[in-house]
């Protein structure tokens, strides 16, 4: 006889609900030893290294932005230009308008009589490669109180060297803090009590060690950042290790430790015309192709770049660059504001030697590439900033 079939059904319902009640029961188990196990677990996490903050204002130009902490005042770099025209006949100098006064976009950040320096927009004279130390040091009044010639780039006494994390790029950078001597040395002086004293310290690139820091290898853009003490007697100057020189100077680190550059966002003008480009910060107003007019010193019916870093449109363009379709001799020959000037010497500027000749109104630099020359001529800054970046792109 067979067995019932509703029977059947009930049988394997009820192993099917048991199954379930099991399987279940045996989940909230694993659920549970799992839940216990992650509680008991350590989970490492990753904390990323804090921005440098602390209390202050955060100042601005178009080249930077630097924290100034409290107690700290900051003040912005001028040069003072003024406008003349010569006459060659007579021999004498007019003066054109009132002095004009230009920020450089450097700054002085002040406490008590220490002197934190910051130039993002460094550009040197020398023509060496790093720059010396003279060229960053020579207005230093505790530097002149130390070493007797300071344009001769002697560096007196001993030297310590401290890593010092920059957010200008890649390459780490070290400050370098120098001292006085403890022993007379010639073109050097020391203090009466013969202790060391602190004179000046300079931010400098560990792989290049060098006074100007560049941005990129290849080419002139750099930053100048040096520390120095208000006095030019030596008596005066900070002794090393003391408390207020150890406080001022890490004071001074943290705020280098704030300032962030643009030249990262400078942009490039190129002109596929004349086949060359070069960098700018991204604040100039304008930079054109625009025809020479009869008042320029060579033939009309020609086009030259004009750069207008402060405002466009304007009256007076900041400089210019001309290209000739003829050998720099013929240039010089023709050219009646130049042929009679005297040469300045040659000026190598990011790989290329120029010839630099001086001018009433300043300073022209003429190179002849390939049959043809290249001028650029105008306000000094705006010229460094091109000379310095300036390359062919055919």
């Amino acid at each position: 006889m067979l067995p019932d079939k509703h029977f059947l059904n009930k049988k394997l319902i009820m192993t099917l609900v048991v199954l379930v009640l099991l399987g279940a029961g045996a989940y909230a188990g694993i659920w549970y030893w799992q839940k216990q196990q992650m509680a008991n677990k350590v989970v490492q996490t990753f904390t990323p290294r804090p921005t440098q903050r602390f209390p202050g204002t955060l100042y601005k130009n178009e080249y930077m932005t630097v924290t100034i902490p409290d107690g700290w005042k900051l003040s912005e770099g001028t040069r003072t230009i003024q406008n003349q025209t010569y006459d060659k006949n007579t021999g004498k100098i007019t003066l054109i308008g009132p002095p004009i006064v230009e920020k450089t976009g450097a700054v002085n950040i002040v406490k008590g009589n220490y002197i934190l320096y910051i130039n993002p927009w460094a550009g040197q004279a020398s023509g060496i490669q790093g720059g010396r130390f003279g060229e960053i040091a020579g207005g230093a009044l505790s530097v002149m109180a130390v070493a007797e010639d300071p344009s001769a780039g002697v560096i007196c006494g001993s030297s310590d060297s401290h890593p010092v994390f920059t957010n200008m790029d890649q390459n780490p950078h070290s400050r370098v803090d120098l001292y006085t001597s403890q022993e007379q040395r010639n073109y050097c002086n020391r203090p009466a009590s013969g202790k060391e004293a602190w004179y000046f310290s300079y931010i400098t690139d560990i792989k290049d060690s060098t006074y100007f820091n560049y941005y990129k290898d290849g080419e002139a853009l750099s930053f100048v950042i040096t520390m120095a003490y208000n006095s030019k007697d030596i008596n005066k100057l900070p002794l090393k290790n003391s408390e207020e020189l150890t406080t001022m100077l890490s004071e001074m680190s943290n705020i280098i430790k704030t300032a962030e550059f643009y030249n990262s966002n400078w942009e490039t003008y190129s002109s596929d015309q004349y086949g060359f480009e070069f960098k700018h910060p991204f604040a100039w107003a304008k930079i054109i192709t625009t025809p020479a007019t009869v008042g320029d010193y060579l033939p009309i019916g020609r086009n030259f770049v004009a750069i207008y870093p402060d405002s466009y449109p304007a009256q007076d363009l900041n400089a210019r660059i001309d290209v000739f379709p003829v050998p720099e001799a013929q240039v010089l020959k023709e050219d009646q504001y130049i042929k009679d000037e005297t040469k300045g010497g040659d000026v190598m500027k990011n790989g290329f030697i120029w010839n630099q000749y001086n001018t009433p109104n300043g300073k022209v630099f003429f190179l002849e590439i390939g049959g043809k020359t290249y001028e650029v001529s105008g306000r000094t800054d705006v010229v460094n900033q091109i000379l310095s970046t300036f390359k062919f792109t055919k």
